[in-house]
């Protein structure tokens, strides 16, 4: 299981950082339907999927999200639709803190 997970958090991390960075949308896309795996220990907590933009097809797909251990010393801030001039576009979610 812990695999699973470390594969699913480096695949979403790569297309996370390939994808959203400048795009922006008319709308917010829907979310539909999160189907969360089994909880591995109550130390994990779920971090819920981002949005990546696909240059190739102009359309915003949705990554899982997934289980992960606390990080010490900082807290992981959700990933959130900003709204500025030039439109709407998505914020990827990320750990912030200082780490000591």
């Amino acid at each position: 299981m812990k695999k699973l997970i470390g594969i699913i958090s480096v695949s979403s991390m790569m297309l996370i950082y390939t994808g959203c960075a400048n795009s922006y949308v008319g709308t917010n896309p829907d979310y539909g339907v999160v189907v969360k795996p089994q909880r591995p220990d109550s130390l994990h907590f779920w971090i819920e999927g981002d949005w990546v933009h696909d240059k190739k097809t102009d359309t915003n797909m949705h990554t899982d999200g997934y289980w992960s251990l606390p990080v010490e010393g900082r807290t992981f801030q959700t990933g959130y639709w900003k709204t500025n001039r030039k439109g709407t576009r998505w914020v990827v979610g990320r750990w912030v803190g200082n780490v000591i």
